[in-house]
């Protein structure tokens, strides 16, 4: 967070408006929100995934600018 506080999820999809992000997970068939926040505070997403080997690979996700930082 742009606070220098760090929030982890657990959650399958993440997705954008044009000022918030949303992090969903799937259950029957629906999706449904595990976190939401305006992305003026999200300073960084960085995803999890998992190799065949088992170890961990950090991807660091690209951010879209908000509505009032294209003004």
């Amino acid at each position: 967070m742009t606070d220098g506080s760090l929030h982890t999820e657990q959650a399958l999809r993440v997705r954008t408006d044009n000022d918030n992000l949303y992090l969903e997970h799937r259950s029957s068939g629906d999706w449904s929100p595990v976190f939401g926040s305006p992305l003026a505070d999200i300073e960084q997403v960085q995803r999890r995934y998992t190799e065949y080997n088992g170890r961990w690979v950090w991807v660091t996700e690209s951010l879209p600018a908000t509505q009032s930082e294209m003004k």
